[in-house]
């Protein structure tokens, strides 16, 4: 995905949470953050709402929309990154867990050690 896309995703999921905790602040302690925010200035909070609302139509239109050959080329290299990231650190286990061994079997016979 491009640096732009991640970024622009990234500030939709911001937006969202913001507008998860107010709603979750509503239902639960009757506290409209956005009121204390906006002051009860209809238009700011009516802007307010509509971005939220315009990010989540956003991000579920990303989510139901299928992946461009890039996108999904993008993904894949990104899974191939991880699991290679995994087998590094098998690796590094694996090599500290033989050098300890080694080094106790040097302990053990001096004669090892050469």
């Amino acid at each position: 995905m491009a640096k732009s896309m991640q970024k622009v995703d990234g500030m939709a999921y911001g937006v969202m949470a913001l507008g998860a905790i107010n709603s979750g602040l509503i239902g639960l302690a009757r506290l409209n953050m956005m009121s204390k925010i906006f002051r009860r200035n209809s238009k700011l909070m009516r802007g307010a709402y509509a971005l939220i609302g315009l990010t989540a139509i956003y991000r579920s239109i990303r989510l139901l929309a299928p992946k461009s050959k890039h996108e999904r080329r993008l993904q894949k290299l990104d899974h191939a990154l991880d699991k290679i990231e995994g087998y590094e650190k098998q690796a590094r286990v694996y090599s500290q867990t033989a050098e300890n061994y080694i080094h106790k079997l040097k302990k053990m016979r001096p004669s090892l050690a050469k």
